[in-house]
């Protein structure tokens, strides 16, 4: 059977009768592990340090008060969670009570303190900041699993028009490299005017049906699913683009080669590469600016 895990309170209190009274009154409790500290700042090197499920921290103290431990405890991102319960003189104003409660105090004890109330309330605010240790961790689990659903679910997606964006240069290179050839034939072979005039209809039709506009338009449904605020990110720049220029900025959003680019635009290796360096400037990039980095960043 796994042992409970006992709670450690901090207690930080110039006074060293003070210390070893509210000890005295808690340690019949097997479930508790002191610290003490006799002024600010070592309390708040323990805090850091230890990490306590409490704190008790006295109102009145030399050099560094109360309240002005708590403000540091709550500008720290290591102790800002842990409860702080402060103990004061009966004639604290209510004025900085409200002061300490806005600080991020859970609670008061008024001394002399009274050893069933002080247990009873420090039992209740360690069980409150368990509890909300509980939400937060079913809360982060959640978060995490929707997280890495939405991963997954993204990484689908871009696959899906990476894959789709590569099928359309695929088919573009294979019409492409089929015309060239098929035009090649009509120059080399020793073909009737009719048939010459049937091949070069042929070519025509090919051309026609390797229209890239249709297969571009359900990729850019396919891209628009994947970055919904891409092209808005674009309009936004303080430059315009033209159409031309957005489609070759969605294929390096993808991260596509230069090679790849060329074929889906139906472009030379030069042309791409021309292509990003005007880009550049147009953008008002820096040389030492990747285009691709810049790109991602939208």
């Amino acid at each position: 059977m796994q042992e409970e895990r006992k709670h450690i309170i901090l207690i930080i209190d110039d006074e060293a009768d003070t210390r070893n009274l509210v000890v005295n009154y808690l340690e019949s409790n097997e479930g508790y592990v002191f610290y003490t500290a006799n002024n600010g700042e070592t309390g708040l090197e323990i805090a850091r340090n230890e990490l306590p499920d409490l704190i008790l921290l006295d109102w009145q103290m030399p050099e560094m008060d109360g309240l002005k431990v708590l403000e540091k405890l709550k500008e720290d991102k290591l102790t800002q969670e842990i409860p702080v319960m402060m103990y004061t003189g009966i004639m604290t104003d209510s004025n900085s009570l409200r002061s300490a409660l806005q600080l991020g105090a859970k609670d008061f004890l008024r001394k002399p303190i009274e050893p069933i109330e002080m247990e009873a309330r420090i039992t209740a605010v360690i069980q409150q900041a368990e509890h909300q240790k509980e939400i937060i961790k079913k809360e982060r689990t959640i978060y995490l699993l929707e997280k890495k659903q939405l991963e997954m679910e993204l990484e689908s997606k871009k696959k899906e028009t990476v894959d789709y964006a590569k099928f359309l240069a695929g088919k573009n290179e294979f019409f492409h490299s089929l015309i060239e050839n098929l035009k090649d034939f009509i120059l080399h072979e020793n073909l009737s005017d009719s048939q010459a005039r049937t091949m070069r209809n042929y070519i025509n039709e090919l051309t026609i049906s390797n229209n890239m506009l249709k297969g571009y338009e359900q990729f850019t449904e396919l891209f628009n699913k994947l970055h919904p605020s891409f092209n808005a990110a674009l309009d936004l720049l303080e430059v315009s683009l033209t159409d031309h220029e957005k489609q070759m900025m969605s294929f390096v959003k993808l991260n596509l080669s230069n090679k790849e680019i060329a074929t889906l635009m139906a472009v030379s290796l030069a042309a791409v590469e021309k292509g990003k360096y005007r880009l550049k400037q147009k953008l008002n990039l820096e040389q030492d600016v990747n285009l691709n980095d810049y790109v991602n960043s939208l």
